[in-house]
């Protein structure tokens, strides 16, 4: 749907925000450093 709408790029970047903002949360509730950019 989004596709046909042109708005893919937008719903992948809010996708990915999103997934961000839950990553965050997540290691705040169990005390693990966030940071952005780092691999393994």
């Amino acid at each position: 749907m989004v596709n046909r709408m042109g708005i893919s790029q937008q719903w992948y970047d809010f996708q990915a925000e999103y997934y961000r903002k839950l990553a965050i949360h997540w290691c705040q509730e169990y005390g693990v450093e966030y940071a952005e950019g780092r691999s393994m």
